[in-house]
């Protein structure tokens, strides 16, 4: 099917659209999860692990079968062409605050609870994710507030509005 300028439609402007895809994409983010969107892809692939890649051996049929790479040269290859369409993509269903900076609800909790002085094994314990997976997820947000210490994340986070 065409569209009035004789493009195929959107499949971005689709499932920036679609409310189950919007519903499904918000509950992925309140737990933690970010999906982000883009008009094009390079490539269909999977990536596991940074060990291990698995792409459709028909470019244009995903159905007629899949190639799977263990060589590291080929999985870094196809991980930093992921790396470089992710941060290119759009960040689909987050909460935006202010400054334009978009912020998940679990990226929202974890900030409420370093202001309130909860150490990672406290965090940890909470929300039944690793001491290293919080680790992985408070330095994500002290990169976004440009922040070098917990207590500068927290104050930085309140005086932008974040939390």
């Amino acid at each position: 099917m065409l569209g009035a300028s004789g493009r195929a439609p959107s499949i971005y402007a689709s499932v920036s659209n679609d409310k189950p895809t919007l519903s499904h994409v918000q509950w992925l983010n309140d737990r933690g999860s970010e999906v982000r969107t883009m008009r094009t892809l390079p490539l269909r692939m999977i990536i596991a692990d940074k060990k291990v890649a698995v792409l459709p051996l028909n470019l244009a049929d995903g159905m007629d079968g899949l190639l799977i790479y263990r060589a590291a040269s080929v999985v870094t290859g196809l991980q930093a062409l992921f790396e470089l369409t992710w941060n290119a993509a759009t960040p689909l269903g987050l909460t935006m605050p202010k400054n334009g900076v978009a912020l998940t609800a679990d990226q929202r909790a974890l900030l409420e609870q370093l202001a309130l002085g909860r150490t990672y094994p406290e965090l940890s314990q909470a929300t039944g994710k690793s001491v290293r997976t919080i680790g992985r997820k408070v330095s994500t947000l002290m990169k976004l507030l440009d922040a070098e210490t917990l207590f500068e994340a927290a104050y930085k986070a309140v005086k932008r509005n974040w939390i």
